[in-house]
């Protein structure tokens, strides 16, 4: 048996412990014991409850940075939020992580988003592997890339970025007798680099020598959608109440008629007592997405990772609200394939209405969607999990 040691530092929402919880569950059967060092404890009942992993709070920046640029231009800038730029600051968070090593002694350590526990993880002699959706691993390029190719960044600025926080890297790496990196995006240099998306939604697009896993969906619970008798086009809506155009997009859903089902985990019952329906129905426990994705038309989201793949698994068109960058992006990707329309922040309940009524009435949309869905239709949901799985062993056997 071997101890395998799951972390991640940055990042909000349970994505990140859903993608974890498939792979643990897999190692876990495989006869492995798995710990998890997470940035958010208030999830991990909600995901891990039932399958009694070791769950322990992760060192994390907790300073609110002031006078930074913003909105941050590459991965160096998203850094500098984080106590990049405070030697002092910076050394302790990673001192503490080096203190969870030492006390867990893994025999792997998979990083989720976790830049300060891969410094901190440097020269460590067991195997290191990160997984997720690729935006945070920038490619192996400097400096690293702009987050808005859109949005007109000199190099200059990208590189003198890159440079003001490997300074500090370096000095905490010499402090700690560690070996210094010469680019930023050696920071990212492990055993394996586990990417779970398509090559088509991937943030950035130019990667070279990539393998590409397909994604990990968490586990496929909850409710069985129940659809109102009535006629018209079946709706489906993963959102969360801090967008700040959610009402709006339930007004629209309203106007629409059909049948929707609306997820929202904490929505308050007045918005639930204001617009619910025989043909609109709220629930704030999830929906099994397998049931979802057979029976629908159209889906609504924030254009999650996990959620924007298995939707386009399914070959449903999509509307998509992004909240932020790599939300906003994968969006674009997704545009791009002729498979979603996206609104911006704050969209209009016509905007909405009328985006909708496009995908749902223009036959390309599906066309497009199916096609996606049937180019990757090998890839069976627990493909990807076992794959990295038998990885993972590989790195293990490696090091014995």
């Amino acid at each position: 048996m071997s101890r395998i040691l799951c972390v991640w530092e940055l990042g909000g929402y349970l994505g990140h412990l859903q993608r974890f919880l498939p792979l643990a569950l897999k190692l876990q059967e495989q006869g492995h014991e798995i710990t998890f060092v997470v940035r958010d404890l208030s999830g991990t009942e909600t995901v891990f409850g039932k399958h009694h992993f070791k769950t322990y709070q992760a060192p994390v920046w907790l300073l609110q940075a002031h006078g930074l640029p913003s909105p941050p231009e590459n991965y160096a800038e998203i850094l500098m939020q984080f106590g990049y730029l405070d030697k002092n600051g910076l050394l302790g968070v990673v001192k503490a992580w080096r203190n969870i090593f030492e006390l867990i002694k893994p025999d792997l350590v998979l990083f989720d988003y976790a830049p300060t526990a891969l410094i901190a993880a440097r020269d460590l002699t067991v195997p290191r592997a990160i997984i997720g959706s690729g935006f945070f691993t920038p490619p192996d390029a400097s400096p690293t890339p702009g987050l808005r190719p859109w949005a007109k960044v000199t190099d200059k600025r990208l590189r003198t970025s890159d440079q003001n926080v490997m300074n500090v890297i370096n000095e905490v790496l010499e402090a700690l007798h560690l070996t210094p990196i010469t680019r930023l995006c050696e920071i990212f240099h492990v055993e394996e680099n586990f990417i779970t998306t398509f090559q088509e939604l991937d943030f950035y697009p130019n990667r070279q020598n990539t393998t590409y896993w397909g994604p990990i969906w968490g586990e496929d619970s909850g409710i069985a959608p129940t659809w109102a008798n009535h006629p018209g086009k079946k709706i489906f809506a993963y959102l969360k109440l801090e967008y700040d155009g959610v009402e709006n997009i339930i007004k629209a859903m309203q106007q629409m008629g059909g049948n929707s089902l609306i997820f929202v985990s904490n929505l308050p019952d007045s918005i639930i007592e204001k617009y619910q329906s025989p043909t609109l129905q709220f629930s704030r426990e999830s929906y099994r997405m397998s049931n979802i994705i057979q029976e629908c038309d159209a889906v609504l989201s924030h254009a999650g990772g996990g959620m924007l793949s298995t939707i386009l698994l399914g070959g449903i068109p999509q509307l998509l609200f992004p909240m932020q960058i790599e939300q906003y992006t994968m969006a674009l990707n997704a545009r791009e394939l002729g498979t979603a329309l996206l609104c911006d922040l704050e969209p209009s309940v016509e905007d909405i209405a009328q985006k909708l009524t496009e995908i749902l009435e223009t036959p390309s949309y599906l066309k497009q969607a199916k096609q996606f869905a049937d180019k990757y239709k090998h890839l069976l949901a627990q493909q990807p999990v076992d794959n990295i799985a038998r990885q993972c062993e590989l790195l293990l056997a490696a090091e014995q």
